[in-house]
């Protein structure tokens, strides 16, 4: 009797060896999955913040003393768009230039005007690049770089610019949602605008119609983080805004700027199909992250990316 009693404990003794063993194993290939895909998202996020700003500035440079030609007053141009708030990423990113107009004899124009007269005088000037006019702002396309020309008068601590007509001015405070979007960061352990850059580079890595515009993506970051008090891990937080922004793409998303009433009008009423669409791809796009953390298959995290 006491013999079986003594071989059932050394038995459940092994066992439990072996169990922590087996533990220990599982925790450092974790760790080792962990660093690895850490590694892998810096590196990407590396990439995106090397982008050469210099040749846009460059660009932004000549376009300001061919617009300034013939006026009286030098036009001042502002960088906007995710430049001016460190989320640009190739593919899905804008590059807005406010040029501001003040005491000029622009001043008093139609959107429609200025706009016109902005884009006589640059495709009169830059001849190897396409100019073409929106309801809202002169694209140009460059062989390093696309810049939006957006014109605005200065009123007061405000500013104007085209409504989403392009009809009629409108007043807008541009200042406001970049100031929303660096408090979610710094609240968030200033990891909201990297996740918001990798985001975009899943975003755009998606069909065409399934696909969303820089504002709108940055905007959901804002409401995805607002009140977020999970993990400051990079992988986790990249799941969370996809999980959350495949329900609230769902539902219009008020313009805190006031340029509009909505940040994504070009999606149509609440659960449109074209939000549906969106909606569906991010959830998606959560649940592959989830399943390759759950499995640590690198490979799958980086098909994401587009980068197998």
């Amino acid at each position: 009797m006491g013999g079986g009693g003594g071989r059932d404990s050394y038995d459940v003794k092994i066992a439990d060896l072996y169990d922590k063993m087996q533990r220990s194993a599982s925790e450092t290939e974790v760790k080792q999955f962990q660093t690895e895909l850490a590694g892998y998202l810096g590196s990407l996020l590396t990439g995106y913040n090397d982008r050469d700003t210099d040749a846009v500035n460059d660009h932004l440079k000549d376009i300001s003393d061919c617009l300034a030609e013939d006026l009286e007053s030098t036009l001042e141009l502002r960088f906007g768009g995710s430049v001016a708030k460190h989320t640009y990423v190739d593919g899905l990113s804008d590059v807005d230039a406010l040029v501001l107009i003040d005491n000029s004899e622009l001043e008093g124009k139609t959107p429609a005007q200025v706009k016109s007269y902005f884009h006589n005088k640059l495709s009169a000037y830059f001849k190897d690049v396409e100019v073409t006019e929106g309801r809202l702002a002169i694209t140009m396309k460059f062989k390093d770089a696309e810049i939006q020309i957006l014109p605005a008068l200065r009123d007061g601590d405000h500013y104007k610019i085209p409504n989403s007509e392009g009809e009629h001015w409108a007043r807008i405070r541009p200042r406001k949602f970049s100031e929303l979007l660096t408090k979610v960061n710094r609240d968030s352990g200033n990891k909201v605008v990297p996740t918001i850059k990798l985001a975009k580079a899943i975003i755009a890595n998606l069909p065409e119609r399934r696909q969303i515009k820089g504002y709108h993506a940055e905007a959901l970051g804002i409401e995805a983080f607002k009140n977020y008090n999970g993990s400051s891990n990079l992988p986790e937080m990249l799941t969370h805004y996809f999980k959350e922004s495949s329900r609230r793409v769902l539902s219009p998303l008020r313009d805190k700027t006031g340029q509009s009433i909505h940040v994504d009008e070009y999606l149509g009423a609440e659960n449109s199909f074209e939000r549906r669409l969106v909606s569906d791809s991010f959830s998606l796009a959560a649940r592959r992250m989830e399943f390759a953390s759950a499995q640590r298959i690198l490979s799958d995290w980086q098909t994401l990316f587009a980068e197998l």
